[in-house]
């Protein structure tokens, strides 16, 4: 009499497919494009704020130059008028951005092998502190635009601190880059060199405004985009995700090697062919 089989019912198939929608290969698909679309949003934030100063100093003038082109320029209605929208758009709308932008990155990297991914905590860590830098340093910057002589100083304080922070930030997700095996493991010497150049603007030498315009930022946006890059390049190619990405903790399994026949088994192999 033949055995009636059990079908698996719609319930159980349904369980099994959800399930397998919350890999974490899914999981990491998600965070790798959140990250690449956060950075075309930051990007296009950031030009948005650039936007608001049509004339008088720049942002970086402001943040570390001498104190009169800050005060001078609180002194011209339509010049304090953009700085001031351009201070408004930086704190309502690109800090949060960039915020976001390196929390996703430290969502990426805790997806990482070895023993990289640790070092996603300390990248959301310093992305706060930079974030919070950045907000008193526009807090100082609008009180100088009304005259405040003193908070010209304490702007360009926090601002050191920011840039400073901001590359720590970009240099801690370096061994995530380091630990791999092809050409993407020189965007880790990129990351590093940001994070060291981020800190030239605590040497007291004057030219804090010339580290921050000519050397800093062209290394920190050609950082960002190396890794939004890698990043976009692990979503399209599945080959090449599966060679930077694994699973935590999961072990290849050894190859399964056949059992031992026993005296029984060879026995009635034996009955079998004999019948």
């Amino acid at each position: 009499m033949a055995k009636r089989v059990r079908r698996p019912s719609q319930g159980k198939t349904l369980r099994v497919v959800s399930k397998g929608d919350h890999s974490p290969e899914t999981k990491l698909t998600i965070c790798l494009t959140l990250l690449c679309a956060t950075f075309l949003l930051t990007s296009v934030l950031l030009l948005w704020v650039r936007a608001a100063v049509r004339q008088g100093p720049d942002a970086v003038t402001l943040q570390l130059g001498p104190a009169e082109p800050c005060l001078s320029a609180g002194l011209d209605a339509d010049i304090k008028t953009e700085a001031v929208e351009s201070l408004r758009r930086d704190s309502e709308y690109f800090i949060p951005a960039y915020t976001f932008l390196f929390m996703t990155l430290g969502l990426v990297v805790f997806c990482a092998t070895g023993a990289a991914w640790r070092w996603s905590l300390v990248i959301m860590l310093l992305a706060l502190l930079a974030a919070r830098c950045d907000f008193l340093e526009n807090r100082y910057l609008d009180a100088c635009l009304d005259g405040e002589q003193s908070a010209a100083r304490l702007a360009s304080t926090w601002s050191c601190w920011k840039w400073a922070l901001l590359g720590l930030t970009l240099a801690a997700a370096a061994p995530l880059f380091l630990q791999r095996e092809d050409r993407t493991r020189n965007i880790g010497l990129v990351l590093i060199a940001s994070g060291v150049i981020g800190l030239l603007v605590f040497i007291p030498t004057g030219r804090e405004e010339l580290v921050v315009r000519y050397l800093f930022s062209p290394t920190f946006a050609v950082g960002l985009l190396l890794v939004a890059g890698s990043c976009l390049a692990d979503v399209v190619s599945p080959h090449q995700r599966a060679a930077h990405w694994q699973e935590r903790g999961r072990k290849a399994s050894p190859p399964k090697t056949a059992r031992p026949r026993g005296k029984r088994t060879e026995r009635a192999i034996e009955q079998t062919g004999g019948s």
